[in-house]
């Protein structure tokens, strides 16, 4: 049963006010990530749950982590009916601002004043007045048909009162079939702003203007555009490209070790068809001259493989982790502590609702920074993470204290924890190496916490649901 949107909120005002340090809050739906990010303070973490969220959200100034923790797949914020961009970074940001596992889709762009009555800059992001903005692994898709001037899937530009140059740095991001009616069917960046492609696959948007034709990646007035190890093709006109005279001005582009459809000099660059295995997630094929092309000063793969081209590398899977028990107790035990039976929580304990389990960071062993967090525990009591190499009974799970022992077979325990005064409690290292995980293997968790109130089945302690996780490059 999802949390109750008051619930949530009150929740949320306690943690801010009750500590000068950094705090994490959870939103599922029906909540509202925007009401989270108004209550968090400077260095918060907002953990957004699987859903679809149908609004937009703005940091105003804030500096913020947004992470979904289901992934791009699972996690949609849906601008539909905004007449607005679906996030906005433009109060002077700083560095550490970011989003994470996102998609980001159906945005109209930030309106701005013009002779032809509004344009609109960046459908699915607009970032300004010097804003410092990281997108890590986000789907950004179907943004500013019928609405977008400039930079239908991400605008950069301006810089602040300081004179600090608005930086948006896209990572491990696919931007698909956005459009612009002027410049920049994918992205924009302009105003002296700067905008970083890593690992990215930029295909299909479209410019379709006639003094536009930058279907994909373009610049304009003094902006400048690093792109390595990414995927720029399929856009129609031309993939990287300045916007017309006198506007391109000053523009200027590092490019290098990518695949860029109208090509672009630079090293280790190629303009060969990448041959992606479908067009949805935008994979690569066995056949792809992308696979084992990128730079390897970046990182090599764990196979020593050289790394890939692009945001979806040759073996990837959209298989992202996901709910696999729910850790309610057994129909017709003795345990009174069963629950609605939703998909999203374990036995419900002596808060009267079930523990949640959600994670932060990647399942690539190459990124090696993953961390589970948990919320709505019994406060004050111990706990511990645990991972096993199987789900019991087929993800059934199997009887235990209050609740349902999910994971099994070569069972570790991974951290001991403590719940704090509102129920959540966090890893402080990284799972991947302490869990012994390489690419190809599947791991299930689970959480041990210690409840008092459970006193009729005598048990004393209670479990949250499981997550499953294949681990990839």
């Amino acid at each position: 049963m999802a949390r109750n949107p008051q619930i949530f909120l009150l929740s949320a005002v306690l943690l801010t006010a009750s500590s000068a340090f950094a705090s994490d809050h959870f939103v599922d739906p029906p909540a509202s990530i925007q009401a989270a990010m108004d209550l968090a303070v400077d260095g918060d973490r907002i953990f957004v749950g699987p859903g679809t969220y149908v609004e937009v959200i703005n940091f105003n100034g804030k500096q913020l982590e947004v992470i979904g923790t289901a992934g791009a797949g699972l996690t949609i914020l849906d601008g539909s009916g905004s007449g607005t961009t679906v996030v906005r970074a433009s109060t002077s940001e700083p560095a550490g601002t970011s989003i994470k596992g996102l998609t980001l889709t159906n945005g109209a762009g930030a309106p701005f004043p013009s002779s032809f009555g509004f344009d609109y800059y960046g459908g699915g992001i607009h970032a300004n007045d010097g804003a410092q903005l990281t997108v890590e692994d986000c789907v950004i898709t179907h943004n500013a048909w019928g609405t977008g001037t400039f930079a239908g899937g991400v605008y950069s530009g301006g810089q602040n009162s300081s004179g600090l140059y608005t930086h948006v740095e896209l990572t491990r991001c696919v931007i698909t079939d956005n459009r612009a009616w002027a410049s920049g069917g994918a992205t924009l960046v302009d105003g002296y702003g700067m905008m970083t492609f890593n690992h990215c696959t930029v295909a299909n948007n479209s410019s379709d203007n006639f003094f536009g034709h930058q279907g994909g990646i373009s610049m304009a007035n003094n902006g400048t555009i690093i792109v390595r190890n990414s995927i720029v093709y399929g856009n129609p006109g031309v993939d990287i490209g300045a916007f017309g005279p006198p506007y391109d001005v000053g523009t200027f582009a590092d490019v290098e070790s990518s695949c860029v459809g109208t090509s672009y000099t630079g090293a280790n660059n190629i303009s060969s068809d990448p041959l992606f295995a479908e067009t949805i997630n935008y994979t690569l094929s066995s056949q792809s001259p992308c696979v084992d092309a990128g730079d390897p000063l970046w990182g090599l793969f764990p196979d020593a493989s050289m790394p890939d081209m692009g945001a979806r590398w040759l073996g990837w899977t959209s298989s992202a982790p996901g709910i696999f028990c729910t850790g309610d107790p057994v129909q017709g035990s003795a345990c009174p502590c069963g629950n609605s039976g939703g998909q999203d929580e374990g036995c419900a304990n002596g808060t009267g609702v079930g523990a949640k389990l959600s994670y932060s960071g990647t399942t690539s062993v190459a990124q090696a920074n993953l961390m589970l967090s948990a919320s709505q525990l019994v406060p004050n009591q111990q706990a511990l993470y645990f991972q096993g190499q199987q789900a019991l009974n087929g993800g059934a799970g199997a009887f235990f204290g209050d609740g349902l022992r999910c994971a099994g077979g070569g069972v570790i325990r991974l951290e001991v924890a403590f719940s704090d005064a509102f129920g959540e409690s966090n890893t402080t290292t990284n799972l991947i190496a302490k869990g012994g995980v390489q690419q190809g293997d599947t791991r299930y968790y689970q959480l041990w916490y210690r409840d008092p109130s459970t006193t009729v089945c005598g048990s004393g302690f209670n479990l949250s649901h499981g997550i499953e996780m294949s681990f990839t490059p």
